[in-house]
């Protein structure tokens, strides 16, 4: 989603979307998303990482380019689409390629770091719009989710 959600409210007005546009465009990019990484995930196999890793990157970059152009809502959702779906699935691509520099007895570490700092910057993004009474809750499952990890992390150890 990165920086659509950031220029939505710029683009709904120049475009003249509606909110229920908006909705569907969020749905149809995360749906995407989920699609592509899972694809992605097969495609690492065959075609290797490192290519696997070229091709999302640049895809996710001439995608999202092209949404420059973009003059309808179909347009913005498919560019939109495809650009989001190449961005996550380049960051699944990546995770792997970081975690198999190590050796196999400290991948389950390394994986929860790569992991975990992924998913507390988002935790930590949206906790700043959250009211004062949810965020420390949000700050104390990112916590426990973390602890958590780091724990399996070590008894997953090879032995």
């Amino acid at each position: 989603m990165n920086l659509l959600v950031l220029t939505i409210p710029d683009i709904s007005q120049s475009l003249g979307l509606s909110q229920s546009r908006v909705g569907s465009l969020i749905f149809f990019v995360t749906a995407a998303q989920f699609v592509v990484a899972l694809c992605a995930g097969f495609a690492m196999g065959t075609l290797g990482r490192k290519r696997m890793w070229m091709l999302c990157l640049a895809a996710a970059a001439v995608f999202t380019g092209l949404t420059y152009f973009v003059e309808s809502f179909w347009q913005l959702t498919i560019m939109r689409m495809l650009a989001s779906a190449f961005a996550m699935a380049e960051l699944a691509v990546s995770i792997t390629l970081v975690n198999e520099q190590v050796p196999a007895r400290r991948r389950g570490l390394l994986y929860q770091f790569t992991n975990g700092t992924w998913s507390g910057a988002g935790y930590a993004y949206q906790a700043e719009s959250f009211p004062t009474r949810v965020r420390g809750a949000a700050v104390g499952f990112l916590g426990a989710m973390m602890a958590g990890g780091l724990r399996s992390a070590r008894r997953c150890r090879p032995s």
